[in-house]
């Protein structure tokens, strides 16, 4: 006789959730590990993994695809900033028109586009709640990027420490990787309230900017981390003195050398090289003042001293870059981009804030002080570090990773909750 089966629960098993979620630990771990650790061995390793690995998440965003991030898009398209960096992006390419070398400048103009585009789709798609299991491989890479750094400048190649004017060492570039990327690592871990382990974090980061004897990277670190201990008590307040500091430089730039030529000369302790950069740049200004509305063109500036065209000295600031490059219409842009970026980064979450503007601190001080920004891996860097913010941001909405009481021990009852109700990660 044959019985009636019981009425079995429904299987749990979807292969296309299993394959997005499998796709998309492997692009959050291209991205947030693999691609920091081998540029320590390789300059093109930023190049080819950022767009494998974000072509990697979006292709497992695809496979769950939602409404969600199409209306996160568009929600990101109609904000001011998006609106600014639009004009800019505009302005750019127009201002191919009258550079003296277009051939130089289109392919670079292309590659930015491509680079920046990947990095706003992969931060518009990520699913909000499932960002946060991989918070854990923030500091995890950065980790291992710091050690093997340490471990390349002792035991390395002399290749790996040597450079040049216009070729910067692999020690350079993975040392500046590293105080650009801890920001968001840093965040992380104070999202799962893990203080013990961001100190540990911080101090192997200095350990490694003092061993590599790189000033720049060390005073971008400090400037960093004064803003980010001074976020946590007003982020409003630091975040509108930021913003007024950098747009007052970027307002005054050409006005610059004008007044510090005169002073740099006169102090012994500033370098030859740093007293004609900023002759060079008086002189550049001098000469046509007019072209100060227009620019010269896109990348002029990055290729002008190589081909003849600038003077050797020329600075590698990002405020001489933008003027002489976009003029007056690039540069205000350019100043109203990072300013209304800085006023968002204020009003993010209590554990978001204060790595946001740590981060862009960080930054705009290495651009500041003259590395050269324009270089197609400091823009694949900030993409980078674009896509760890959103992935940080992204984990900030709805309920917390773990929630902290302000004498730093976990409310039970919340951690618990969080625990019970955290998802997997399916991107």
């Amino acid at each position: 006789m044959l019985q009636s089966a019981e009425p079995q629960p429904p299987s749990r098993f979807d292969p296309a959730r299993d394959a997005a979620r499998l796709l998309g630990y492997a692009g959050v771990t291209i991205l947030m590990v693999g691609a920091p650790v081998l540029s320590v061995v390789s300059r093109r390793a930023l190049f080819v993994l950022l767009p494998v690995g974000a072509c990697v998440l979006l292709a497992a965003l695809a496979i769950t695809l939602t409404r969600d991030g199409l209306g996160t898009l568009r929600d990101l398209v109609r904000q001011p900033i998006a609106l600014a960096a639009l004009g800019l992006v505009c302005w750019m390419g127009l201002s191919i028109v009258w550079t003296p070398y277009p051939g130089v400048a289109l392919p670079h103009y292309a590659a930015t586009l491509v680079i920046a585009a990947l990095a706003t789709l992969v931060v518009a798609y990520l699913p909000e709640r499932r960002a946060r299991p991989a918070l854990y491989l923030l500091p995890a890479g950065l980790t291992v990027t710091s050690l093997t750094t340490l471990a390349m400048a002792f035991l390395g190649p002399d290749s790996f420490r040597g450079g040049s004017e216009f070729d910067s060492s692999l020690l350079e570039h993975s040392v500046l990787t590293i105080v650009v990327l801890v920001w968001p690592a840093l965040g992380a871990l104070a999202a799962f309230g893990r203080w013990v382990l961001a100190i540990l974090l911080a101090i192997l980061v200095a350990d490694v900017v003092m061993v590599a004897q790189a000033p720049l990277a060390m005073a971008a670190f400090m400037l960093g981390a004064v803003t980010f201990a001074l976020t946590g008590d007003a982020p409003r307040r630091v975040a509108v003195v930021i913003a007024a500091v950098f747009c007052g430089l970027v307002a005054v730039a050409p006005l610059l050398p004008f007044a510090l030529a005169p002073l740099a000369a006169s102090i012994p302790m500033v370098g030859r090289s740093t007293v004609a950069a900023m002759q060079d740049w008086r002189g550049i200004v001098a000469s046509d003042p007019l072209r100060l509305l227009t620019g010269h063109g896109l990348d002029l500036a990055r290729f002008g001293a190589a081909l003849g065209y600038l003077p050797p000295h020329t600075p590698r600031s990002i405020l001489f870059e933008i003027w002489y490059d976009l003029g007056v219409v690039g540069a205000l842009s350019f100043a109203g981009i990072f300013s209304l970026g800085i006023l968002a980064a204020s009003r993010a979450a209590s554990f978001v804030a204060p790595a946001l503007l740590g981060g862009l601190v960080a930054t705009l001080s290495i651009a500041l002080f003259g590395v050269a920004t324009a270089e197609l891996w400091f823009i694949t860097l900030g993409s980078l570090q674009a896509i760890a913010f959103g992935l940080l941001a992204r984990s900030s909405r709805g309920d917390r990773p773990t929630a902290v009481t302000l004498d730093g021990l976990p409310d039970a009852a919340a951690t618990g909750a969080t625990i019970a109700a955290r998802p997997a990660l399916e991107t």
